[in-house]
């Protein structure tokens, strides 16, 4: 058939964004890319969206790209990073693993809900030598 048709299929992930605090309690976001340390991140929770039950921490990756297999572990306890009355999640990511470099201006950590839905989220950083 030659119709001068084409079709193109296109995939439509959903993607949750998350709000996320890297280096909770601190700002600007210094990262020290030297570091032998660990970054931690908090997944904050919402009204719609309660991290502690619906992130598959197993999943989260996190750092220049958010692709980065970085994860060190997550806090067994949950705790209100915000204050705003909603438990969030703490992880930590491994420095050295994040592939951050002088110049980036934002981290990116990306994961997997229960459900396997697709999360993003994204937060300023300053990188330090």
């Amino acid at each position: 058939d030659d119709s001068g048709v084409d079709y193109m299929v296109l995939t439509v992930e959903t993607l949750c964004v998350v709000d996320i605090d890297i280096k909770p309690g601190s700002d600007p976001n210094s990262i020290n890319t030297r570091s032998n340390g660990t970054i931690p991140v908090a997944i904050l929770s919402t009204g719609d969206f309660d991290a502690p039950n619906e992130v598959d921490k197993t999943s989260l990756t996190f750092g220049r790209t958010g692709d980065e297999p970085s994860l060190a572990k997550c806090t067994k306890s949950n705790e209100d990073v915000n204050r705003d009355g909603l438990l969030d999640i703490v992880c930590h990511f491994k420095t050295q693993d994040t592939g951050f470099q002088v110049g980036d201006t934002e981290g990116i950590l990306k994961g997997l809900t229960v459900d396997g839905v697709h999360i993003e989220g994204r937060d300023s950083v300053r990188i330090v030598r």
